[in-house]
């Protein structure tokens, strides 16, 4: 068996392939001249001879049967990129295939991974062209002409080595006849092997046919330590392998083990501890399961977990007002160590108070901690005595300043005064001619507000009395007195503060009140484009609106989620006034029962002094559930609802506001 590969000379016949065929005599006699090879598709010109001869026309010519003897296809069509995808190059097989004389080429369309640009891939032309599909066996003659079955990339198209073989007893069809080799492809070698214990055999990828059976060459390698598993071994004991390095059943691997560990390959498991694979150093731990309960691993070693990063069983870190004593989190509640930040205690609150989860510094524990007569209320504050007569911790007559220009805006201050004024949609604030005016808008829903701080740094109320925390205002009752009145332009709006539809607010919502105590100023800032409830202050306050039926009533509330639209609870209420009435309320509230007092009545065309003179409606209620809570902020409040629906502007007016402090009876 022979192999010849595919030189330059064949490429060179392709040019010059001559397709015979038989000769006829010429009309005149004269015979029919061959003609020379034709441009493919047309005859080619005749030659001298009869005067009707005509030649015949060379590869690609129509109608006459051509031999394929001695044409080899090695001049496929340029590459060049897919028109239709330019991701794709169109490659032709090489060797081609010959049929009726003419060429044929088989096509691939490659993947290009970076795009196709000048007739191939960019970058690696033979990127993902794979030649496993070598051109079907030939016969020329006698002899066969097979293809190996892989072949190799050249600049995008796939070439493949061909052999010439001769059948002795002839060849059709692609394969030798009676040939016990035909169809058989030599490209499944023996795996390697240990041919013996010190050599490792390799076999070549592709072999030749000999009566059937495949052979195929091999080369042995020597192997120093031996061959197992096909394979050479790297050693045979730790010593062939380096520092670091161990023999692990004949391959050398690194020392990153428990059992084998850093340059030494020292056994770490052998001292119960465990490899390090950032210094390759045997360790107490690597995790904090490894250490146990109330232990975590750190750098390597176990450490107690008695800090406040680190504390108890579980290893947590402790909240704000907690501190680690050790084996848990506790709540700091000694001087030494209080509040959030578990800081001491001293200057004006040396003490602290335990509040169960929390703590905080506070002036006082106990009588003792203040001076002689004084007494230390439930908020850890030191209260004079309490005063025999009522005593004020607040007033305001509204005399100064007197401006007839309107605040207006979120937290702004009314210049001269203690109050500051929360607006929305055009209301505006002012004090003028001995009022506090809250002034409505007739284009728009909306809501004005002026407020005073009732409590810790800036309070305008007189905090050595006044406790925000009403309940701790122990042995003593609050009063709270003042005139409030609204117009009512089209005089027949009976007002109030809810509503069930936008367009409902119209009239419905026009509300006048007096914030008692409140815990949130800003939030009672409500939404003035919905009737959900979308405030969020809670507190006390006495309403002028509807409560039942349709007349308007003064009434004692608490409140959740502001006023406007928000949970409104109705504690006391009096009989009707008329919407315009010019009203006085005094409001009482006894600290050590919870209990509340409202006394309203109507002033007339003007107002009259509210902590004076007696009062036609008196109601009692209990109540508790925010007096234990710290309410800061006070002021009066206007809300309105008119999109040009009303014939005027609506005023919510206030004056002779007070606050005062006396012991309960």
């Amino acid at each position: 068996m022979t192999k010849r590969l595919l030189g330059m000379a064949w490429l060179v016949l392709l040019g010059a392939c001559n397709a015979a065929s038989s000769s006829s005599p010429g009309s005149n006699g004269g015979s029919q001249a061959t003609g020379g090879t034709g441009a493919a598709g047309g005859g080619g010109s005749g030659g001298i001879g009869g005067a009707s001869g005509s030649g015949v026309g060379g590869e690609g010519n129509s109608g006459a049967t051509y031999s394929c003897d001695g044409v080899t296809c090695t001049v496929p069509p340029k590459n060049h990129c897919d028109p239709a995808d330019s991701s794709y190059l169109i490659t032709y097989d090489v060797p081609g295939t010959c049929d009726n004389g003419a060429c044929s080429y088989a096509e691939q369309r490659v993947a290009c991974t970076d795009g196709c640009a000048n007739d191939a891939c960019i970058g690696d032309p033979c990127a993902g062209v794979s030649c496993n599909s070598p051109p079907a066996n030939a016969c020329s003659g006698n002899d066969l002409i097979a293809y190996d079955p892989q072949g190799t990339c050249n600049g995008g198209s796939c070439e493949y080595t061909s052999q010439t073989l001769n059948c002795a007893d002839g060849c059709s069809a692609g394969a030798c006849i009676n040939d016990p080799c035909a169809g058989v492809s030599c490209a499944t070698p023996p795996a390697d092997s240990c041919s013996s214990a010190s050599t490792l055999r390799h076999y070549a990828s592709s072999g030749t046919c000999s009566g059937g059976t495949c052979d195929y060459s091999y080369t042995d390698e020597s192997c120093a330590f031996g061959c197992s598993a096909a394979t050479c071994l790297d050693c045979s004991n730790d010593q062939s392998c380096g520092s670091g390095n161990y023999c692990d059943a004949g391959s050398c691997a690194v020392c990153d083990t428990d059992t084998h560990c850093g340059a030494g390959c020292d056994d770490c498991q052998a001292a119960g501890e465990f490899c390090d694979q950032t210094n390759y150093t045997c360790v107490e731990c690597l995790t904090n399961a490894q250490c146990g309960t109330g232990k975590r691993c750190s750098s390597g070693t176990c450490q107690p977990c008695n800090t406040n990063a680190f504390c108890g069983a579980s290893c947590m870190p402790c909240g704000s007002n907690q501190l680690c004593n050790g084996s848990a989190c506790e709540v700091c509640k000694s001087d030494s160590a209080c509040g959030a930040s578990c800081s001491a205690c001293g200057g004006a609150t040396p003490h602290c108070k335990d509040l169960g989860a929390s703590s905080s510094c506070v002036e006082c524990l106990s009588n003792t901690d203040c001076d002689p007569g004084d007494t230390c209320d439930a908020s850890g504050s030191c209260r004079p005595p309490c005063p025999p007569t009522l005593t004020g911790v607040f007033s305001d007559a509204f005399g100064t300043p007197s401006s007839s220009s309107y605040t207006k805006g979120f937290d702004v201050a009314i210049s001269g005064s203690p109050w500051r004024a929360i607006t929305r949609s055009g209301y505006g604030v002012r004090i003028y001619s001995g009022r506090l005016e809250v002034l409505s808008s007739r284009s728009d829903h909306g809501q004005g507000y002026a407020y005073v701080t009732t409590a810790g740094s800036g309070a305008a109320y007189d905090t050595s009395l006044y406790n925000s925390v009403l309940s701790a205002n122990a042995a003593q009752d609050v009063v709270w007195s003042f005139n409030f009145q609204r117009s009512n332009p089209s005089d027949s709006t009976n007002g109030g503060f809810s509503c069930t539809s936008t367009g409902s607010q119209n009239g419905i919502t026009v509300g006048v009140a007096y914030v008692l105590a409140t815990d949130s100023a800003s939030g009672l800032d409500a939404s003035n484009t919905t009737c959900s409830a979308s405030a969020t202050s809670k507190g006390y306050a006495v309403i002028f609106g509807p409560a039942s039926g349709s007349s308007p009533r003064v009434q004692l509330v608490r409140f959740a989620n502001g006023l406007r639209n928000g949970a409104i609870t109705t504690l006391v209420q009096s009989g009707t006034f008329t919407s315009t009435s010019y009203l006085s309320a005094r409001v009482t509230y006894t600290a050590d029962t919870n209990s509340w007092k409202l006394e309203a009545r109507s002033d007339g065309s003007s107002f009259s002094n509210p902590a004076a003179g007696s009062y036609g409606f008196s109601g009692t209620a209990l109540d508790g559930t925010y007096t234990g809570e710290a309410l800061n902020y006070a002021g009066p409040y206007f809300q309105g609802g008119c999109i040009g629906l009303c014939s005027g502007e609506y005023t919510g007016r206030f004056d002779n506001v007070s606050v005062g402090m006396v012991c309960s009876p």
